[in-house]
């Protein structure tokens, strides 16, 4: 049985590669995934980045519920589950319902929270997006349009890669995960980062490819500039 020092269970793609990279700049033999293999690649830490952050209740559970049995042929240490550090994405929310989910499954009374003190005090709102969280309900024509768009980015990264572009850059944590499921690829590999956070992925099956996932508070006001010159 083969042992696996960490498991990573991220709520979306950009927070996937987020916690990826922090492995890999600890010299961590690090794989990310974004779906059930059939086995793993040679790696001592995994991180699969699901996209459950803003779907029903019952589906996040099940896309997590698959990763812990795919992990019981494994010998894991631990298990750490990142989930967005600013806010929930539904209005019920699913970050509680899968903590619950996770207690219950390993039968634990608790579970330890783990808090970045390096991340949370860059994050600055304004009245305008607290408003837009707080007190405005979304029409379902929003979030038609929403996913409209994120199906017309991920057709042109498709384009993008059928027609050879070696590097694609995605902004966005919903939008990367179209993105990222779109192109088809399930294993990525850890390259440079381009800042804290933000590294190139890629994929194990086709290693002339570069992706770049950015979540939307990462990155200087030059990071596109430092991500097409690299």
């Amino acid at each position: 049985m083969n042992r696996i020092k960490l498991a990573v269970i991220a709520d979306d793609f950009t927070g996937g590669a987020d916690a990826a990279s922090f492995l890999k700049r600890k010299h961590a033999n690090v794989v990310l995934l974004t779906g059930i293999p059939l086995m793993l690649p040679d790696c001592d830490c995994v991180v699969f980045a699901l996209k459950i952050r803003s779907v029903p209740v019952s589906d996040a559970i099940k896309k997590v519920h698959d990763v812990l049995l795919f992990l019981e042929q494994y010998q894991v240490e631990h298990l750490y589950y990142k989930y967005c550090s600013t806010f929930d994405s539904t209005p019920k929310g699913n970050i509680g319902s899968v903590m619950d989910f996770l207690l219950d499954y390993y039968d634990l009374t608790y579970i330890t929270s783990l808090i970045d003190a390096q991340k949370s005090p860059l994050l600055i709102y304004s009245d305008a997006v607290l408003k837009d969280f707080k007190t405005e309900k979304k029409s379902p024509a929003f979030y038609t349009a929403a996913k409209k768009i994120e199906s017309i980015l991920s057709f042109i990264a498709v384009y993008a890669k059928d027609h050879n572009y070696h590097k694609i850059i995605v902004a966005g944590g919903e939008t990367s995960g179209a993105v990222t499921t779109g192109l088809g690829y399930s294993s990525f590999y850890i390259g440079q980062e381009i800042c804290p956070g933000v590294p190139v992925l890629i994929p194990e099956e086709n290693r002339y490819l570069q992706l770049i996932l950015k979540s939307g508070n990462f990155g200087s006001e030059d990071f596109f500039l430092k991500a097409m010159e690299m």
